[in-house]
Formats: C-alpha cells, sequence, structure tokens
C-alpha cells in the first residue's frame, strides 16, 4: 500500500525533475542495467542482494530498498534472500512504486512514497538497508546519510551501489567527454544533479565518517560492470542516462551523432560494442 502521498511533496526542483522522469520512464533502472556483469558474474543488484544474510538468532530481517524502483531488487530478495525477511521499498516515484506493487504481487513488500530525507521508519529498525544506483541524486545527502544511520540497527549495515570511473577510451568515458563539452558550451548550465562528493571514494568516506558524526565501519569498493551489446543497445543505455534528459532534443542528437561515430570504432566482428562501466560500492556498518 502506498502511504504518504498527500503529505509528501517536491523539496526541490530537482527532486522534481526525477519524479518526471521516472514517470516517463518507469523501469528504465532496471531494464538497462539488470544483465551487466562483474568480473564475478554478478549483477550490480546481485552485489547488493548478496550482503544480506539471516540473522545468527534466527530472527526475521528487516531489509529496506530505498529508492527501490520498480521493485526489481525487492523481487530478487525475495527470491533469494533469507526466508521470512521484511521487505520495504521507499521510493518518491508513485509510478515506480505501482510498477514494483505489480511485480511482486500483494503482500510480497511494504511500498512507501517518501523522501529518502524523511524515512518512515523507527529508530533502530532495519537490518539492511539497500540503495542501487541513486544516493548520488540524494540531495541535501547529509540529511540522508543520517536518516540512514538512524534507522539502522547497531551491526546493521547500509550497502549502495553508484556510478564509478569508467576506463580510459570507453564508450561510457567517451560519453562523458562529449555531454560535458556540450555542457561547457551552453550559457546556462542544466540543472545540478546531487552532491558532488558521492561521486568520488574520498567523498563518500567523508559523509560517512567521523566528520558527519558517525562512528560506524566504512568500506569502499571499486569495479567493473560490463553492459556489453549491440551499438543500438549501447546507445539505448545512454539514453536512459538522468544526464541526458537534462539536453535539449537537439543537443542530445548532436550528443548521439559523436556517440554513434565512437561506438563504430569500437565495435567487435560480431557486431557488439564492449562496454565497460565503472562502479563503487560503499557499505557502512552502524555501530
Amino acid at each position: 500500500m502506498l502511504t504518504g502521498f498527500l503529505a509528501m511533496r517536491m523539496e526541490t526542483e530537482a527532486e522534481a525533475f526525477l519524479q518526471a522522469f521516472h514517470a516517463r520512464h518507469t523501469g528504465a533502472t532496471a531494464q538497462v542495467m539488470r544483465d551487466g556483469r562483474t568480473q564475478d558474474g554478478l549483477s550490480s543488484y546481485e552485489l547488493l542482494a548478496q550482503s544480506v544474510q539471516p540473522s545468527p538468532a534466527g530472527e526475521p530481517v528487516t531489509v529496506v530498498d530505498l529508492a527501490c524502483g520498480d521493485g526489481y531488487l525487492l523481487e530478487l530478495l525475495r527470491d533469494r534472500g533469507p526466508r521470512d525477511a521484511r521487505l520495504i521499498g521507499i521510493d518518491m516515484s508513485a509510478e515506480e512504486l505501482a510498477a514494483a506493487r505489480q511485480r511482486l504481487g500483494p503482500g510480497e513488500a511494504e511500498l512507501l512514497l517518501e523522501r529518502a530525507q524523511r524515512l518512515p521508519l523507527p529508530d533502530n529498525s532495519v537490518d539492511y538497508l539497500l540503495c542501487h544506483m541513486a544516493l548520488m541524486l540524494m540531495d541535501p545527502v547529509e540529511e540522508v546519510v543520517r536518516e540512514i544511520d538512524r534507522v539502522l540497527k547497531p551491526g546493521g549495515r547500509f550497502s549502495a551501489v553508484l556510478g564509478g570511473d569508467s576506463p580510459e577510451g570507453s564508450a561510457y568515458a567517451a560519453f562523458s567527454q562529449v555531454l560535458r563539452e556540450m555542457v561547457t558550451r551552453r550559457q546556462a548550465p542544466p540543472l545540478s544533479l546531487g552532491d558532488p562528493r558521492t561521486l568520488s571514494a574520498s567523498g563518500l568516506r567523508t559523509l560517512f565518517g567521523p566528520a558527519s558524526g558517525l562512528a560506524g565501519r566504512v568500506e569502499v569498493d571499486e569495479m567493473v560492470l560490463h553492459l556489453d551489446g549491440s551499438p543500438e543497445q549501447v546507445r539505448g543505455f545512454l539514453r536512459a542516462n538522468y544526464w541526458s534528459a537534462l539536453l535539449t532534443s537537439e543537443e542530445w542528437e548532436a550528443v548521439d551523432r559523436e556517440v554513434a561515430l565512437h561506438l563504430t570504432g569500437l565495435s567487435r566482428g560480431d557486431g557488439t560494442v564492449p562496454f565497460p562501466f565503472g562502479l563503487r560500492r560503499i557499505s557502512y556498518e552502524c555501530r
């Protein structure tokens, strides 16, 4: 059941943009990322799901998916996670939560419409809090970090995957460069999304460290997710990017033409394009 719809309001222009994006592109994140694999053969969703373990005492664990989208990770947790786990999905998109309800069916998870800066959960109530490709969009992120620390039980864990540094010369690195050049040529910069500290390992350690008043243990890992596919599949991934949506249609067409030329040069004999995408995973254990 969706709760908090009437009470919740978009606090920033960026949040209004993200809500509108997900109304138009519901389920896009899972669609473009679910088939990617790390060197260990795991998807970015499985990287998060594997961190959830049964309670040593045999008690049900509470698992929250923050910015749960269409429920893909919740479905994975339901099918592969600890039995009797209490699953909670939180998102600020009513459309994504409707898709999650349809994916999961009735009674499989609690789905809550709310902002990450105001989690509708009691103190010390969550064993695992997961977040897939969304923390870097949340602002003010300090409020999100405080809420994460507040709701986690002592010993509870927060795990998130975010975009990292893609290999030099890769398709995504080329796309990022073309995008930066397009933005530089603009007289007015596009809408800013998220906090720059979430875009580096050192920034994440600062946000989840003593400087923020947190006393837990922080780990940050770097890895690469392989999203190889046809040129059209790769361009589809890029079109689903938030930063692309901030451009005008004319600007995006110009970026797309340059990227298409780059993909032609990367194509293999079978027509596929190697598409390594940098990932960064942060793990925080509450004390």
